[in-house]
């Protein structure tokens, strides 16, 4: 280990007499030191290291001064990611200080060497207001921040209303800064945030609207944000429309439906894939209310049983208005993916019609389902001979041995020999030719 690799590691843990002692002995480089002592607010390590802030004196004489300025911009990046005020205010302290000049000087050499234009939105990403409050003082005068980037981290994270708040006051407040402010600060649930913007009287119906809707859509359990729009009143009435078929909280859900009349038959777009708790208690909710319609619980079974989702299952099929033709093509849909667990649950509802299980057991390419197909099928009350019969052809005649296999095996072949036969004469290769005739044996 290097002396200054020993400095640095001294300073990162806050070793104040092994750092004295290194730096006294070797003379060595500082740089590392100084910035693992700033990360780790180790302030009394920084000040007995030689640092000087730099300053715009050597830019006007034509000094750059880049490492001066890069390290200044590596420290001041760590005290505002890391919320270190006072390692701040030792880099650059306060009060004015004559080695600055506002001007485009400053803001020339600013943008040459001194690369630390997202301090100031990373303070404000990470929610330190100090920092964040004592970084803009030094805008314009010493510093230059990327504003841009800063009202938008502040007007996108919105852990601080105070920051939010600070920037409109001192002139950031362009219209399309604030409308997507305050759209993203409903979608994130900040409330104080979109009162705030709510009370510049900036925001359009529009707007508002779409605020609305993501307060109530988004995955962020922000109910209370859509509540408190809701009782703003300023909302339309296709976008009640939108957030009742959106919503992901029952808590908005209930109020909308308390407080507003709907229609009849609701189509729920959004809640055709009950993946979540949340929305499988929103659609318990709304069958008890009888007021989504039959297409739209149709689809919700469908994705159910393709998810899955056998409690969802389980509460659709009680449900009278769910159609026969969702329920077949629920079962097929399992049946294509090879999703035996789910196959029996919608069996045994007794709502598969026997045109579903003759397609299903026709779909003989989905091998590891085929046997279960097939028993319900040949074992169903419901399914005729007529339809038997034709599955038997079906099979035959595209050489699907596996289907007369699995019948000799389970020892539940029962048909009648004459159907056999007639299967056996259109049978179109010899392994399901050489197995017919081994059933047809094993009758007589």
């Amino acid at each position: 280990m290097t002396p200054s690799e020993a400095l640095t590691e001294a300073a990162k843990e806050g070793q104040v007499e092994r750092a004295a002692q290194l730096f006294k002995q070797y003379n060595c480089g500082v740089s590392g030191a100084l910035v693992a002592a700033a990360t780790n607010g180790h302030l009394e390590i920084m000040k007995l290291l030689p640092f000087k802030a730099p300053c715009f004196e050597h830019h006007r004489q034509g000094q750059r001064g880049e490492d001066a300025w890069n390290l200044a911009a590596k420290l001041v990046i760590s005290a505002a990611e890391n919320d270190r005020l006072d390692v701040l205010k030792f880099v650059f302290p306060e009060g004015p200080d004559d080695d600055y000049c506002p001007g485009s000087s400053t803001k020339s050499c600013c943008k040459g060497a001194f690369k630390c234009d997202d301090a100031l939105s990373n303070a404000i990403r990470g929610g330190h207001d100090d920092v964040t409050e004592y970084l803009l003082t030094l805008h314009p005068h010493r510093l230059f921040w990327n504003m841009k980037e800063a009202c938008e981290a502040a007007l996108a994270e919105f852990r601080s209303k105070n920051a939010v708040e600070f920037l409109y006051r001192n002139g950031h407040n362009d219209t399309l800064l604030v409308i997507k402010a305050f759209v993203e600060a409903a979608r994130f649930g900040n409330t104080v945030v979109v009162e705030f913007l709510l009370d510049t009287k900036r925001i359009v119906s529009d707007i508002f609207d779409k605020a609305f809707e993501y307060a109530a859509s988004s995955g962020y359990r922000n109910s209370p944000t859509a509540i408190f729009l809701y009782y703003k009143k300023l909302a339309s009435k296709n976008s009640f429309i939108r957030v009742f078929e959106q919503a992901h909280d029952i808590s908005v859900l209930k109020l909308l439906f308390e407080k507003k009349m709907f229609r009849s038959n609701l189509s729920l777009s959004r809640l055709t894939v009950p993946h979540t708790a949340g929305e499988v208690q929103i659609l318990k909710f709304l069958l008890k209310c009888e007021c989504i319609s039959a297409q739209s619980i149709g689809k919700a079974f469908v994705n159910a049983a393709i998810s899955s989702q056998t409690g969802a299952l389980e509460f659709l099929c009680r449900d009278s208005r769910l159609p026969t033709q969702a329920v077949d093509k629920a079962y097929i849909e399992v049946v294509t993916r090879s999703n035996s667990k789910i196959m029996r649950l919608l069996y045994d509802t007794k709502r598969v019609s026997p045109e579903a299980i003759l397609k299903a057991a026709s779909s003989y390419e989905y091998f590891n389902v085929l046997p279960v197909a097939a028993n319900y099928l040949f074992a169903d009350e419901r399914v005729s001979e007529e339809v038997k019969n034709q599955a038997l052809l079906t099979a035959a005649h595209h050489g699907h041995s596996r289907v007369f296999s699995w019948l000799r095996s389970s020892g539940k072949c029962e048909l009648p020999v004459e159907m056999l036969e007639e299967a056996l004469g259109v049978a179109s290769d010899r392994h399901t030719v050489d197995i017919i005739t081994e059933l047809i044996r094993d009758h007589i």
